[in-house]
């Protein structure tokens, strides 16, 4: 319940946090590698995972597990948005830091470069993937 109401997946020691697998394509069977998208408000017109009350967001790629703090992309997404900015619906075309929504649905996001997860600003920590077939990790701080 609170991954759909508060929007976030584990807690561990008190930090919440939402986890985002490696997003495919709508297009074709690839993975989206180079954008993804900051929720805002949902489907359902409530807050989005973006704004919800995940402590840190981990991202998965293909070696590794990007850990950032949840507030401070927010933060820094909301500085690339025009302040007059209003949701377009969606071509179905990437078009960066552009408030979007789908026909017939109530959800507005954005997508971002997956570049900014990287910036000292928004990452906290990187997570190696050691062994895919035993799921074990371990931590790069």
């Amino acid at each position: 319940m609170q991954d759909r109401t508060e929007h976030w997946d584990v807690s561990i020691d008190g930090v919440k946090i939402d986890i985002k697998a490696k997003r495919s394509s709508r297009c074709d069977s690839s993975v989206e590698d180079k954008y993804s998208v900051f929720e805002f408000i949902n489907v359902s017109g409530t807050k989005g995972w973006g704004v919800g009350g995940a402590d840190k967001i981990a991202y998965e790629f293909n070696d590794i597990w990007a850990v950032v703090n949840r507030e401070s992309l927010h933060q820094r997404i909301k500085m690339e948005i025009k302040p007059d900015d209003t949701p377009t619906i969606s071509s179905g075309k990437i078009v960066p830091y552009k408030l979007t929504t789908r026909n017939r649905r109530d959800d507005v996001y954005a997508w971002f470069p997956m570049t900014v997860l990287f910036e000292d600003s928004v990452l906290d920590y990187i997570i190696d993937k050691i062994a895919d077939d035993t799921k074990t990790y371990h931590l790069n701080a």
